[in-house]
């Protein structure tokens, strides 16, 4: 790019300027001094001083005038092209998402004022930051309603006679109309992504139910098939799986309950280390049982931070239980969850050596109900921890690697001071409930 190329408009105005004004003063000059050198020939050398006195004047009033000459063309360079660097930067504002953006171009006319009119129904009624000759179904009389079929009446109206400036302002006009539309149409397409969402979350909630519901009625059956023949191994067998699947279907409510409610976190002083240390214990008889290692530890002095303590708890349970999910028979399993300072940030990290993920399965982690268990999985328990999550301020990353284990690291705010923190709507838990109660009383 060249050098005219890298310069703005209102310095290319400048530019043109003062080479007008050098070739100009260069000419005048020359001229100048072919006449008084003339005089000076015709006259005698008598003239000589007087003669260069007139040019060094001449030259001083020339620079003068080049001075005033610039400074008025700096001025009316901005003023000419301020409205295309305020465009440029509304421009800017929308290109980045910010459709709230404020137009100042024109006169702000009253139309029913200018109009005398009454239509109190009509959008531009009562509204300046709506031009009347871009609304559909205006009920001007004697003007067609419909858009884009009536700009044509309404370039002659005395509404828009009254607010047309030059063609800055017409842009300025069409840009805020197409700024309006964009907002509606960004309006109608939340909405739109807000049913298929929904719809597909219906969908989603059915098929696991459904599945439970399945679960629930082939253990009914084999616990009937157990007392019809009075055989206690199918009587214990069904009565297994129908307690695994209320388990199972107590837990997608619960799930539910904590994606879809709303509610600012609780902050509350906690200690990490205490809180890491009762997910263990809660998990610790399965971890036996499946011959997997459950460890817990801490790598710094973090007790009485303030935390949602009773939304990070429930957190780590669904990640704890996920990782204890994912390992694998083939190999010893080992499951460790751990917590720490990084930075202004506190950080929980629960890690396995299970089978990992897939780039395409953790693209999918976070959208929708996404499971990796099948029917044993709901996919609402990672979307309950990224809610809790970021309700705090925080974010939850995910390492993994297919065949070798996954790492969840969740990075919460290190806050000291309640008062630095949102508060909740509601109160905490009793001081008698201990988190690890709290789950349990939501199990069966």
């Amino acid at each position: 790019m060249g050098f005219a190329g890298r310069l703005g408009l209102r310095h290319k105005v400048l530019l043109v300027v003062l080479c007008i004004l050098a070739v100009h003063s260069a000419l005048s000059l020359i001229a100048l001094h072919s006449i008084l050198g003339g005089l000076v020939v015709e006259s005698g050398s008598g003239w000589t001083e007087v003669v260069a006195s007139v040019e060094v004047f001449y030259l001083v009033a020339l620079g003068g005038l080049a001075v005033i000459a610039v400074a008025v063309a700096r001025e009316a360079a901005g003023y000419l092209t301020r409205p295309l660097v305020d465009l440029t930067r509304i421009a800017d504002q929308i290109s980045v998402g910010d459709m709230h953006v404020t137009f100042d171009f024109g006169r702000h006319v009253r139309c029913w004022e200018i109009k005398r009119c009454n239509e109190t129904s009509c959008r531009a009624y009562g509204n300046t930051e709506v031009q009347c000759w871009f609304v559909d179904g205006t009920p001007c009389r004697g003007v067609e309603p419909r858009f884009p079929q009536k700009l044509v009446q309404c370039r002659r109206c005395e509404v828009y006679l009254a607010h047309r400036g030059d063609e800055i302002v017409q842009l300025a006009d069409s840009f805020q109309h197409m700024t309006h539309r964009l907002r509606e149409s960004q309006a109608e397409l939340l909405r739109t992504e807000r049913l298929a969402a929904t719809g597909e979350a219906v969908g989603m909630v059915s098929h696991s139910v459904k599945n439970i519901l399945d679960g629930l009625s082939g253990g009914i059956y084999v616990y009937r098939r157990g007392r019809r023949l009075d055989d206690e191994r199918s009587k214990a067998m069904g009565w297994d799986m129908i307690e695994r699947n209320l388990g199972t279907i107590s837990e997608l409510v619960m799930n539910l309950l904590d994606f879809v409610k709303e509610r600012k976190p609780f902050l509350e002083p906690c200690d990490p280390e205490r809180m890491i240390n009762d997910v263990v214990q809660l998990h610790q008889e399965r971890a036996d049982a499946s011959g997997a290692v459950l460890e817990a530890r801490s790598t710094g002095e973090l007790a009485g931070i303030f935390l949602d303590a009773h939304a990070v708890f429930h957190c780590l349970v669904n990640l704890v239980t996920n990782a204890l999910d994912a390992l694998v028979p083939e190999r010893p399993g080992r499951v460790e969850i751990e917590v720490g300072k990084e930075g202004d940030q506190v950080v929980f990290t629960v890690s396995d050596n299970g089978r990992g993920m897939s780039s395409d399965v953790k693209a999918k982690l976070f959208k929708g109900m996404f499971s990796t268990k099948g029917s044993k999985g709901t996919g609402l328990g990672l979307l309950s921890v990224q809610k809790a999550v970021r309700e705090q301020g925080g974010r939850v990353e995910v390492l993994s690697e297919g065949g070798r284990g996954t790492t969840f690291r969740v990075l919460l705010p290190f806050i000291t001071n309640a008062g630095a923190g949102p508060v909740a709507a509601s109160p905490p838990a009793p001081a008698s409930e201990s988190p690890v109660a709290a789950v349990h009383e939501r199990s069966p």
